[in-house]
């Protein structure tokens, strides 16, 4: 994954640039990898006058083994209503105050997944969320952080 540093995904007409992996977890009830990006998009500088940091979630569709063609089909169906439930959520609560702000999605081409080359490629971008990382939290324990990350 970490070959993908530097490089420049498009979603809903704007290029972001992968500039960190921040977390990545499988999926196994999707036959999902989801990767979450550190990124930034070029032409921010001359509106913002700054480099806004946005977050990159993709969720690369995974190679399955031993379940049935309906089995695969069902799978795939309820990852992408998970999906598109996901940037509902996001869509909706954008202005909230409690979520991050929603600038789009995109079902990017299967060439651009590294686990799988016919494996689904959905993409969304959204702005980082206030606050301290979980990874700077020093008055947690590892186990913390990592029941944390699977919950988020």
């Amino acid at each position: 994954m970490d070959n993908l540093i530097g490089s420049i995904i498009r979603i809903d007409r704007r290029n972001y640039v992968i500039h960190e992996i921040f977390s990545e977890n499988r999926k196994d009830e999707h036959h999902e990898e989801w990767v979450v990006y550190e990124a930034t998009c070029p032409n921010d500088n001359t509106i913002h006058k700054s480099t806004r940091r946005y977050a990159l979630k993709v969720r690369y569709g995974r190679r399955a083994r031993g379940i049935s063609e309906t089995e695969l089909d069902a799978t795939e169906a309820l990852a992408k209503r998970s999906y598109n439930g996901e940037c509902r959520a996001l869509s909706i609560f954008s202005e909230s105050g409690y979520t991050p702000v929603f600038y789009g999605s995109e079902e990017l081409s299967s060439d651009q997944n590294p686990f799988f080359r016919h494996g689904h490629v959905w993409a969304m971008a959204m702005g980082l969320a206030d606050g301290t990382g979980l990874v700077d939290l020093s008055d947690l324990s590892y186990s913390d952080k990592v029941i944390i990350q699977e919950e988020i």
